[in-house]
């Protein structure tokens, strides 16, 4: 099941900016994990986490599918890798 938000759409650039800064300077310096799925909640400049998945096909990847390539290649080269 798959929902789209108008909002979210219009905001890509400045959400994809502060959730990549929170990783880089929050998130990754304590961050044990080599390879993780991070899922965040974002509320207005608010960001956390809200959950953090092994990074394998055998982990749903919600709205993403390991089986097609496009969207593996979006998994597997990211903004944060």
């Amino acid at each position: 099941y798959y929902q789209c938000f108008p909002d979210l759409v219009a905001d890509k650039s400045e959400l994809s900016l502060l959730i990549q800064d929170f990783f880089w300077k929050q998130v990754l310096p304590t961050f044990p994990y080599s390879d993780a799925i991070v899922d965040f909640h974002v509320s207005g400049k608010n960001i956390e986490i809200i959950g953090v998945s092994p990074f394998e096909n055998t982990v749903g990847a919600c709205m993403f599918s390991w089986k097609n390539d496009a969207d593996r290649k979006i998994l597997e080269s990211g903004p944060f890798t």
